[in-house]
């Protein structure tokens, strides 16, 4: 088994994943054929680059099932990938920053850790994505997370989840908002697809936990006190609500380097 490099591009380097939730959507395509492979991953507007762990047997297969994935949910052309072979530490290690840097390279909005295409929400425990099981600390066991925090300049403290009032404090709708990313969801998560049901449930659960009324939760997902009822009748993924805390942490941790910085 190796890891490879496969760099994914749109014909004459268009935008195929020009938004946010583009990317999203981009991420989504890698799962099925190799959420359970992908050492780590970035989606940007005009390429995506992905480090699966395959066979050189399997290889053919894989990077032929990615590129059918890719090109069902974007019109612009996509390309077949360049590969190449990982055949060092050095090499992953090396790939591992670049990736984590993509979103900063590209002038994408927003802070590189918070860009939805970038595997770090992943490795950091921010985001839970069904199908997806990151094999980095498989191939790169001596790899650290703080590396990671340190590479986007997050400083080197471990991510501590809010307290329960700090939560409480926060905007209801930005915890909405986390809970759709940490799901996986569209920002939004009005619409009655899974992932938007589990930012539902996440959000509504873990507003509940920090003492906020059912009042105040369908106010925050904009839905009736008897909606609210039923979504806090069904228990939540605990890997979804750890996700939503962690998310919350990290928006809060660039937040306040943010106001640092300005200060």
């Amino acid at each position: 088994m190796y890891t490879w490099h496969l760099t994914y591009s749109s014909g004459g380097r268009q935008a195929f994943f020009p938004t946010a939730g583009g990317a999203l959507a981009g991420v989504h395509a890698l799962l099925p054929s190799a959420g359970d492979r992908l050492a780590a991953f970035c989606v940007v507007d005009d390429h995506v680059h992905a480090a699966p762990v395959a066979s050189a047997a399997d290889l053919p297969h894989l990077r032929r099932s990615l590129l059918r994935s890719l090109r069902a949910v974007t019109p612009v052309p996509v390309t077949p990938p360049d590969v190449r072979k990982v055949d060092s530490r050095s090499y992953l290690t090396w790939l591992v920053r670049y990736l984590l840097l993509q979103p900063r390279k590209h002038g994408l909005p927003g802070h590189p850790a918070l860009w939805p295409g970038s595997f770090f929400l992943d490795l950091a425990g921010a985001r839970n994505l069904p199908g997806l099981d990151l094999q980095l600390l498989r191939v790169l066991p001596r790899f650290r997370l703080r590396t990671a925090f340190q590479v986007l300049e997050l400083g080197e403290e471990p991510l501590e989840s809010l307290s329960d009032e700090q939560v409480a404090w926060l905007p209801l709708r930005a915890v909405v908002r986390a809970a759709a990313h940490a799901t996986g969801a569209p920002p939004d998560p009005t619409g009655r697809t899974l992932p938007g049901q589990r930012a539902r449930r996440a959000a509504a659960h873990l507003l509940s936990d920090v003492g906020l009324t059912r009042s105040q939760i369908g106010q925050a997902l904009e839905r009736p006190r008897q909606t609210v009822h039923d979504i806090l009748s069904f228990p939540p993924d605990p890997r979804d609500l750890a996700a939503l805390r962690r998310r919350l942490a990290l928006e809060d941790r660039i937040a306040t380097l943010a106001a640092r910085q300005s200060a």
